[in-house]
């Protein structure tokens, strides 16, 4: 049982550690619609649309009337499929540009998560093993080893990524 809670205590102290979407520095900057392909085309964008769907992907062109983005995601697959799009201007009243400043907490997420998953593992397994020493506390603890070490490094990568919202002046 002191296993565990070491795992448990790792496990919160992983999540503990990492920064909160919500705390990640969010820079706000706006422009007129002609300054947009200057900044934006090439890279991933998330536009929240007047209609209320989200569409990801990345910015192809920025043309008079309408943004050209190749759709990777969307919330609306029958209006915005994925592939190559033309997204019209009254559609777009602002965007966020999504990339990966650094490699510092990916690194130091996949890292602790790796040791907390190994506690966690180890501890699910013993856990498991009091009731049976079979192949299942075997494979509950490597899953639940595995899962940590994943979450490690999805918390680290959001603490890599920076994002800028544009709103676009009339």
């Amino acid at each position: 049982m002191k296993r565990g809670r070491v795992g448990a205590f790792l496990l919160a102290v992983l999540l503990a550690s990492f920064p909160q979407p919500s705390m990640a520095k969010t820079n706000v900057i706006e422009l007129r619609w002609d300054e947009l392909s200057g900044l934006a085309v090439g890279k991933d964008v998330d536009l929240g649309l007047t209609d209320g769907a989200r569409v990801q992907g990345e910015l192809l062109a920025v043309r008079p009337d309408a943004l050209s983005i190749d759709v990777g995601k969307t919330s609306n697959k029958g209006t915005n499929p994925k592939g190559q799009q033309e997204i019209p201007r009254a559609s777009v009243s602002t965007f966020e540009i999504r990339r990966l400043k650094t490699a510092r907490w990916r690194v130091v997420g996949t890292s602790a998560g790796v040791v907390a998953g190994i506690f966690t593992g180890a501890g699910v397994g013993v856990g498991l093993c009091r009731h049976s020493c079979g192949a299942g506390a075997v494979w509950g603890g490597i899953g639940a080893g595995v899962g940590v070490a994943i979450l490690g490094n999805r918390l680290g990568h959001e603490g890599d990524m920076q994002r800028t919202v544009v709103r676009i002046i009339p």
